[in-house]
Parts: C-alpha cells; structure tokens; sequence
C-alpha cells in the first residue's frame, strides 16, 4: 500500500529542522519511492481493469460468431470474480473443508471458466452470415 505523502511531512519537516544532515535525504527519497511505487500499482491496476474489459468484449464478439448475444461473457466475468473473491477472502488450499461456502465458490468459478475456454475456444463458429453480420477473415 502506498501511503499519501500528507502522513510522511510531519517525519520529513522533524528530521530537517532538528538534524538537517542526518536522515533528511533517506526521508526524502523515501517519500518520492513511496510516490513511485504507488503510481506504478495504481497503473497497474488501471491496465488490468482495461484489460479485463477487452476480454469482456472479445468473447462477445465470440458469441457472436455463434449467433448467440452476448450475455454467455457474464460467466466468464463472474467466474474470474469468484475465483479471486474466494483465494482473497482467505480460503487455502487443505485448510479449509471441501464443502464450504469458498470451496464451493472457487471450484465453481474454475468449472464456469474452463466452460468458457473450451467453449469460446475449440467451438466452430456458423458457416456464413448470421443475425450479428458476415465472419470477419483473420
């Protein structure tokens, strides 16, 4: 976690006012790596929220190679959901029960996304034209 630059100014202005040549430049550099490594998970996660969202809309158009809408991509984006929630929420392998609530949470999401693979993946789209417009050529 990356903590805001307000809570390190009382540490940085202490430092330099009573020892202006012991630690002041440590603090300093402490504080612009602490500015860095927060912008650089705050990009992060800005580029894995994108990248979740293109792979929402490429298996749409997927489905639409089917001539099926698109709501079959909610279960690839609830199962993704449901595998991170149950390892996040403290469920370890051996740890707990086969039958809890995270058990069945995460088997669930891996059962619902290895449907979507083999589904989105080795599935033949129709031959022609469908309700969606003409195959495009890759």
């Amino acid at each position: 976690m990356c903590t805001p630059l307000i809570l390190w100014l009382p540490i940085l202005l202490h430092t330099s006012i009573n020892s202006p040549s012991d630690g002041t430049l440590f603090v300093i550099a402490s504080v612009i790596l602490r500015i860095i490594i927060g912008a650089i998970h705050w990009g992060l996660q800005v580029y894995s929220l994108a990248m979740i969202y293109f792979a929402f809309v490429l298996c749409v158009k997927r489905w639409h190679d089917f001539n099926q809408n698109g709501a079959g991509s909610l279960i690839g984006l609830v199962s993704v959901f449901a595998i991170f929630l149950s390892i996040n929420e403290g469920w370890k392998w051996g740890q707990v029960p086969l039958w809890s609530v995270w058990s069945v949470v995460f088997w669930s999401g891996v059962i619902g996304l290895t449907w979507m693979i083999g589904t989105l993946g080795f599935r033949k789209g129709t031959l022609g034209k469908n309700r969606y417009g003409l195959p495009e050529d890759l």
